[in-house]
């Protein structure tokens, strides 16, 4: 697709006066369009990328044409996105329907309440995305789990956009020198954050090509997360969450009472192996980083939660 050809206003994203002949999306790589709706037969979801890839309610990977997302962002102008508030509705906040645009690095979303006015333009659109993805549902890309996903992964057949994975390690000891990280990786793209004395170094990123998170993918399948045990043994806090579409795997290693590396047989040298895995990606990551992060004051404690890294 031709990114001349691209009828995208960053103006709907609320960069306000730039120029129609600016406003066009500089890198389509970068376009992520989201929709959602909840309905009496359950939620239709889905997301669609500038490269035409789409992930239909994180169970099936599909194609679209490079027509089909230009006019999928052409909707966006269409509906009036640019001028919409960012709720409609009012009383508690129970969605009925979003949309979302991201583009170079800014994004808007707007959502609809279950209460108040309603936007049928909002509706129309959401609906409109949703559609088009679900016309394609029938030549989706599936995984029969998560090992199965990442064998796909590996092969190219699973693009980057249907992979996450986070890291998260910790000393249990605030006041020791021993360092930890936050390691995200989404959408092909690895943003650390190195952790020391109960704070966290700014975020740096790095592209992974497809070629580099082929080989993750296949050193990650090797360690069978899958039929990893939930809660494992280790002497700091350490956290890892992987998924491919909808198959998910967390597991939390720490000092549990009455645990050890030996209680947990084999499946725990496979964790172990997996850990040395992962914290050798993160000195990778920081390696390929142009710049390597400073300290920060910002804290935090357990968990997925630092201010401005991963969502819940």
């Amino acid at each position: 697709m031709s990114r001349g050809t691209l009828p995208v206003f960053l103006v709907l994203l609320g960069l306000g006066s730039a120029s129609a002949s600016s406003t066009r999306p500089a890198h389509l790589e970068s376009v992520r369009i989201h929709a959602e709706e909840f309905d009496p037969g359950g939620v239709r979801e889905a997301a669609v990328y500038g490269d035409g890839i789409a992930i239909l309610r994180d169970e099936a990977q599909i194609q679209l044409q490079p027509e089909e997302v230009r006019r999928l962002l052409a909707a966006f102008e269409e509906a009036g996105f640019a001028g919409m508030p960012p709720t409609f509705g009012a009383g508690k906040k129970h969605l009925l329907r979003r949309a979302s645009l991201r583009a170079d690095g800014v994004s808007k979303e707007v959502v609809q309440l279950f209460t108040g006015p309603t936007s049928p333009a909002l509706s129309t659109l959401v609906d409109r995305i949703l559609a088009t993805v679900e016309a394609r549902s029938g030549s989706g890309v599936t995984a029969s789990g998560l090992s199965d996903g990442l064998s796909k992964v590996a092969s190219g057949a699973v693009a980057p956009e249907a992979f996450r994975l986070q890291v998260h390690r910790k000393p249990r000891d605030p006041k020791s020198d021993a360092g930890g990280y936050l390691l995200d990786i989404e959408e092909g793209v690895a943003t650390t954050r190195s952790y020391a004395r109960q704070s966290y170094a700014e975020p740096v990123s790095v592209q992974l090509g497809r070629e580099r998170l082929a080989k993750l993918a296949s050193a990650l399948a090797a360690h069978e997360p899958e039929s990893l045990p939930i809660n494992v043994y280790a002497p700091e806090y350490l956290e890892v969450r992987l998924s491919v579409l909808n198959w998910k795997k967390s597991v939390l290693a720490l000092p549990f009472a009455g645990t050890t590396r030996a209680s947990k047989g084999e499946a725990q040298a496979r964790f172990d192996d997996l850990a040395a895995e992962l914290d050798a990606l993160q000195a990778e990551v920081l390696a390929a980083a142009p710049h390597p992060p400073s300290s920060s004051s910002s804290s935090s404690g357990e968990g997925f939660a630092p201010p401005g890294s991963i969502e819940p």
